[in-house]
């Protein structure tokens, strides 16, 4: 669940902002959400390394069925920080899939309100992919997975 090999270096925008750690049971309870150009991610462990830069550790990867955007990150990948408190529920279900709705958003730095249509695909309700899993060929030629 955890990927403890990978770091990122994140640039916030004034040395206003900051990170703070979270451990694995605050991270379970969602805490420390960020988008990190299109995937989803969560970080434990920061580390102030001066100027405004972070490096963070700790990661989950692929929240919300973001799974397929874990690879090509890339230098100069957009950081935004999601924070629980200003986001807004959405009432959605299984037939909203297909349909087009239009979502909002206002950052600290911005004077409007930014609005853009989005087609519900219904990834944060798919299931977790599986990991780590293992397959044992079993006495009578069959397979076991696990």
């Amino acid at each position: 669940m955890f990927d403890d090999k990978s770091k990122v270096t994140v640039t916030m925008l004034n040395d206003q902002m900051h990170l703070q750690n979270a451990d694995s049971t605050q991270l379970r309870a969602g805490r420390n959400v960020a988008a990190l150009a299109s995937e989803i991610i969560q970080f434990g462990s920061v580390k102030f390394i001066g100027n405004n830069h972070y490096e963070l550790s700790h990661l989950v990867r692929g929240v919300g069925g973001r799974e397929i955007a874990v690879q090509g990150h890339s230098a100069g990948d957009d950081f935004v920080v999601v924070e629980r408190q200003s986001l807004q529920p959405i009432d959605r279900n299984r037939t909203d899939i297909g349909q087009t709705m239009r979502v909002f958003a206002q950052g600290i730095a911005d004077d409007v309100v930014v609005a853009k249509d989005i087609v519900v695909v219904g990834r944060a309700i798919r299931p977790w992919s599986p990991c780590q899993g293992k397959a044992q060929v079993l006495t009578d030629g069959s397979i076991q997975c696990s």
